[in-house]
């Protein structure tokens, strides 16, 4: 009886770690008219404080971009739906640079979203379902 508990005791983390019920997103980026800057990843879980508010994304990433294509990699995510942006900051001063009526000035790509009109959160949102591995492509580009 002894035994079989021992033995219990040491599978059950690896047992448990196989059934886990969180996702992995990759994101692959491209479209860049230069490479140079920073590339910016915002990924809101749900529509609260999406496309404006940064602070309210649930994740967020910024990196040197080094070539035409970049990847981001998500993974603890729970079940759910989600929308991204990626901004390509040139400039490198961590912003999304927009105009005086706030039409971004820099690249940007919005997952599942096309290129015109402000973004809507229902339109750009992707689900995840439980322990799932989802990738998904995100082509930056001019607004204007």
């Amino acid at each position: 009886m002894y035994r079989f508990l021992f033995v219990l005791t040491f599978l059950l983390p690896f047992i448990a770690k196989g059934q886990s019920t969180e996702g992995k997103l990759t994101v692959k980026t491209t479209g860049y008219e230069r490479v140079k800057g920073d590339v910016l990843i915002l990924l809101f879980k749900g529509e609260d404080g999406f496309p404006g508010d940064h602070e309210k994304a649930f994740r967020k990433a910024k990196e040197e971009l080094k070539g035409a294509e970049h990847y981001f990699y998500f993974d603890g995510l729970p079940q759910g739906n989600y929308a991204i942006i990626v901004v390509h900051d040139e400039n490198e001063n961590g912003l999304a640079d927009t105009n005086w009526i706030g039409i971004p000035k820099e690249s940007i790509g919005i997952s599942n979203y096309p290129k015109i009109g402000r973004p809507e959160y229902e339109m750009a949102k992707i689900s995840l379902e439980e322990a799932e591995s989802k990738e998904l492509n995100i082509v930056v580009d001019k607004v204007f």
